[in-house]
């Protein structure tokens, strides 16, 4: 690495190991003691306070650690942040309730012109597509918070039903236009993966959640392995493994040229359309049920065409 990046990780590193001796840097970054030596001078000159400990157990001690340290990055680096900043302008629905275009401006402006310049010029020629979100979501900030703070939360969603459930989080993800929570049902223990955009009441109970995030996530992986009990088997071309790539599932994975995976009886509709989405590129060998089910969607499908 270059010396610019070796000082940006040695301050990193110092923050959580603010009493060091010479050894550590060397050890750590492989270099010599002139060169650790010379390093502890220039992050000195960057704004560390480092202070020598004598003795022949001294070291050194940095006093200054939790304040903000500057950092210093490449051009590509300054490059690959604002690249990708920008592409998050397509998620224009987030939780951190900011203006993706917004930031990028603002960071943008506080380059020297010539590297402003630079960075335009690689923004006009590389792009980035996604699906924008595609409803407004009322409660995604607040759900996010549940989730850190794992309070149980009781929400109304006509994905779930027309009664409130009391719902522990553990996250939220996006996929294809839509926010999506995962969490347990507080009362029941029934696992819940839903859509932000269907919540339509929201309320803090007040009360904090009995699960921490290791318990939450071995219900998540629990859910995973009971949930798909449906096994199935397709054929895929080459040219659909492009598909497979593109919209990856964690109930379906690829062997070959063979997706196989598993899924609940109440995913069949869904599975149903992801299948269709591959076109011509899939062939179901099993199960039956699901093989008929895909003849007869192609069926009414070439039948409407008509």
């Amino acid at each position: 690495m270059n010396k610019a990046e070796r000082l940006n990780r040695e301050m990193a590193y110092l923050v959580n190991h603010p009493a060091f001796h010479l050894a550590d840097l060397m050890e750590q970054f492989h270099i010599s003691r002139r060169t650790a030596l010379r390093d502890i001078t220039d992050l000195v000159d960057l704004g560390l306070n480092i202070d020598t400990e004598p003795g022949r157990y001294g070291g050194y001690q940095v006093t200054n650690r939790g304040t903000l340290i500057p950092m210093t990055f490449t051009g590509n680096e300054v490059s690959a942040i604002l690249f990708a900043i920008k592409s998050l302008a397509l998620v224009s629905v987030n939780p951190f309730q900011q203006s993706y275009p917004n930031i990028y401006e603002r960071l943008l402006s506080t380059l020297p012109s010539y590297r402003r310049k630079s960075v335009t010029d690689m923004m006009d020629a590389c792009h980035y597509y996604n699906v924008p979100p595609l409803y407004e979501i009322p409660f995604l900030r607040q759900v996010l918070k549940a989730c850190i703070s794992r309070q149980v939360i009781e929400i109304t969603s006509s994905q779930l039903g027309k009664e409130p459930v009391r719902v522990q989080f553990l996250w939220i993800f996006y996929r294809n236009g839509f926010w999506f929570f995962e969490g347990i049902d507080a009362d029941r223990g029934r696992w819940y993966r839903a859509r932000c955009d269907l919540i339509t009441a929201f309320s803090d109970t007040g009360k904090k959640g009995k699960l921490d995030r290791e318990a939450l996530q071995a219900q998540h992986d629990r859910f995973v392995a009971e949930h798909h009990t449906i096994p199935f088997r397709c054929r895929i071309t080459d040219k659909g493994k492009e598909r497979y790539y593109k919209e990856r599932y964690e109930n379906i994975e690829l062997r070959g040229n063979e997706l196989v995976g598993a899924y609940h009886e109440d995913e069949f509709a869904y599975m149903l359309d992801y299948l269709i989405g591959y076109g011509s590129q899939v062939v179901i060998l099993e199960p039956e049920s699901l093989r008929r089910a895909y003849r007869q969607r192609l069926q009414a499908m070439l039948a409407a065409a008509k």
